[in-house]
């Protein structure tokens, strides 16, 4: 029985209506992308001239910052007056006074940055600039380039858009047409066939000669309908095959997951080693193993690897974040700033020693920390170096008797001047590497190493630092001290 067919577009309607559509659609975004595009590579080129303008201006300015010589500055910016895009200059010293100017600046120099800035304010693109001289004064430079020429094009270009718009639309519409009406009527037969075909006719059949798509169409229908029967048998079959060797392939793929994540959680719950996996952004990816925490405590709530070394490593957190930001932002190449990042860490009295290395998950680059406790290690090579330099100082006491004791009462004199409060880095420096040379010849390497890594914090203006690590080396020599304290009192015997 045939079903009720509510009227509705022809064929030739609606193929007249989706030529129609695709052509809007296609002219549509084509004059939307491209007088886009060209404005956008306007601005760059804008934004690129200005990055050039701030580039050589704070480069040839440095001079009449640090001279304060307005000729030179006036003879520099002379040669960028003829580009009509240059709305205004302003150039001003560190005490804000202005070395040399034209135009009218819409905004104020800044003194807080210490690269090039790009704004856009109103209808200007507004370039931020240092100026740093090398003999030490700063300025700030303020260069504005007019935005007027870009809206003028803007306009230009959307109107020419909009032409060539509709006439793309007018010539899509004209051929929509005549392609409607062609094939409207044998897809009206190609139709009426196929309604027969659903409603239980397998013998319809579609005169059309004419050798093309459609009339290949209409002879191929008839070979169709007579294979249609036994298509759908053999396509039952096959899907109910195909459904059979998918239920076997799943269970097999899940057991043998099954079996992999069980072998994985074996291996990090049985592991000596803390190992995990941390995004470029910080974030703590996917399982750890068991050591992780027994190592260094509780992972946080939120999985990032700055609150993690906040957590159990307080005093180094903002170093290591610093360094993290290398690899974050991309600053250095990744296995420099591998390098960068800290890797010794005493957690809890133990001594951790952390190692980095890149891994790629899937294609997303991530970091593979492996953390090893080294305590015992460590107090190994402490107890070796501790019986090495007192071995040397044994021996010095049998070969040079005087000198030894010497050496101790200078040593004793200098710890006790470098450990006061209050001292003026000079004579600080100079006990420091008087106490490293004497400790060098008497072997006391341990000694000597601290006594560098205190002028290093000196060289670099470090005090605070500086004055941590003398405290350890004043607990070094205490231990070298007590240690020595049956060898010294044989001289107060005598």
């Amino acid at each position: 029985m045939d079903r009720e067919i509510r009227p509705g577009p022809s064929i030739f309607q609606k193929l007249a209506g989706l030529i129609v559509v695709v052509t809007i659609v296609i002219v549509g975004g084509l004059s939307i992308y491209f007088p886009a595009r060209e404005i956008r590579d306007l601005r760059q080129a804008l934004a690129e001239k200005g990055l050039t303008y701030g580039h050589l201006l704070s480069t040839q300015m440095q001079s009449a910052i640090a001279f304060d010589d307005r000729e030179t500055a006036r003879e520099v910016a002379a040669g960028l007056k003829t580009d009509p895009q240059l709305a205004s200059m302003l150039l001003v010293n560190a005490q804000r006074e202005v070395v040399h100017s034209f135009g009218t600046t819409l905004s104020r120099p800044r003194h807080d940055i210490d690269k090039i800035v790009i704004e856009t304010v109103d209808d200007r693109l507004t370039v931020f600039a240092p100026v740093i001289s090398i003999e030490g004064p700063r300025g700030a430079l303020v260069v504005e380039l007019s935005t007027a020429r870009i809206s003028d094009a803007k306009t230009s270009i959307i109107v020419s858009a909009i032409v060539a718009a509709l006439l793309a639309l007018a010539l899509g519409v004209s051929a929509a047409w005549w392609i409607a009406r062609s094939l409207a009527h044998r897809l009206r037969n190609i139709g009426s066939a196929a309604r027969r075909v659903a409603n239980g006719d397998l013998t319809s059949t579609i005169e059309d000669p004419r050798a093309d798509e459609i009339g290949a169409l209409a002879s191929v229908f008839t070979v169709m309908v007579g294979q249609i029967r036994e298509l759908l048998a053999s396509r039952e079959e096959q899907a109910r095959l195909e459904q059979q060797r998918l239920e076997t392939l799943v269970a097999e793929r899940t057991g043998a997951l099954d079996a992999r994540t069980r072998a994985l959680a074996f291996v990090l719950d049985n592991v000596d080693q803390g190992l995990f996996t941390v995004d470029f952004d910080g974030r703590l990816r996917g399982e750890t193993s068991a050591a992780v925490e027994s190592l260094l405590g509780p992972i946080p709530a939120d999985r990032m690897l700055s609150s993690y070394v906040a957590a159990f490593a307080f005093e180094q957190a903002a170093w290591f974040d610093a360094c993290w930001s290398y690899l974050r932002d991309d600053l250095l190449p990744l296995d420099l700033a591998l390098d960068h990042l800290p890797r010794r860490f005493v957690v809890n009295g133990r001594e951790l020693e952390v190692a980095y290395k890149l891994v790629d998950d899937g294609g997303q680059r991530r970091v593979l920390v492996v953390i090893t406790d080294i305590s015992g290690r460590i107090a190994r090579e402490r107890a070796e170096r501790d019986q090495q330099e007192l071995g040397g100082l044994v021996t010095r006491l049998l070969t040079d008797r005087q000198g030894f004791f010497d050496f101790v009462s200078e040593i004793e004199q200098r710890i006790a001047s470098v450990g006061r409060d209050a001292r003026d880095a000079a004579s600080l420096a100079f006990d420091v590497h008087t106490m490293k040379g004497s400790a060098a010849v008497f072997g006391l390497g341990s000694i000597a190493e601290l006594c560098h890594e205190i002028e290093n914090h000196l060289a670099n203006d470090d005090r605070e630092c500086a004055e941590q690590v003398i405290g350890r080396l004043v607990d070094r020599w205490q231990h070298i001290a007590t240690q020595l304290k049956p060898l010294t009192s044989v001289r107060a015997d005598l």
